[in-house]
């Protein structure tokens, strides 16, 4: 019998960090010019919106599994975000979210 690991061509989930803005400065985050008294400057990027949807694809058509949407603060960038989870629930993927959900309002909630 073959390891399931061994037939694999792929990752079987994906963490797509979706933004490096964040709304904390947890000492625990793995991003470490988020920690408050170190010298390194923030990289501050964002993915398009649009740009998303041919990720999303390139991972599915790859057979990828599952897709896990972070940051930073993925709940920042809004439209990219709801791009992202909605294609990738359409393409067939599973969809997690790494957030704080500091910025989640009851309108955005629904």
């Amino acid at each position: 019998m073959r390891e399931l690991y061994k037939t694999l061509s792929v990752p079987i989930s994906t963490h797509v960090e979706l933004t490096t803005r964040c709304t904390n400065r947890c000492e625990h985050c793995y991003n470490c010019w988020r920690i408050a008294d170190t010298n390194i400057e923030q990289p501050i990027y964002n993915w398009d919106a649009k740009d998303i949807i041919d990720l999303v694809d390139i991972l599915a058509d790859a057979k990828v599994f599952n897709i896990l949407f972070t940051g930073g603060e993925p709940t920042l960038v809004r439209k990219t975000l709801l791009n992202g989870v909605s294609h990738a629930i359409h393409r067939g993927l599973g969809v997690a979210l790494n957030s704080n959900l500091v910025p989640i309002t009851f309108t955005y909630a629904e």
